[in-house]
């Protein structure tokens, strides 16, 4: 198979399956990163060997670092304060 599309391919089945894991941990209500994990395992190398990170080369590491920017962004804007207890949401 030619380069370009198998790389478009391996972006294609891991945004499907992004947004499969998504879809299906919201309808069974758990965290995301379950499911993006589980997919991950496999449908990548140690699993089905669909999926293979080094076709993307340097690539990767700008994707995985936007990745942890997006997820960090994302915890930020859902902080849970009622978890904290009740002295830390009075103020002085």
């Amino acid at each position: 198979m030619e380069a370009p599309l198998e790389l478009t391919l391996q972006m294609v089945m891991t945004v499907m399956a992004g947004i499969s894991a998504q879809v299906l941990a919201d309808f069974l209500k758990v965290p995301g990163i379950v499911f993006l994990l589980l997919f991950g395992v496999l449908l990548g190398p140690d699993g089905f060997g669909w999926l293979h990170p080094s076709l993307l080369g340097t690539g990767l590491d700008v994707i995985v670092a936007l990745s942890v920017a997006v997820i960090l962004f994302e915890g930020g804007l859902q902080p849970r304060i009622a978890g904290l207890g009740p002295d830390l949401r009075q103020s002085p």
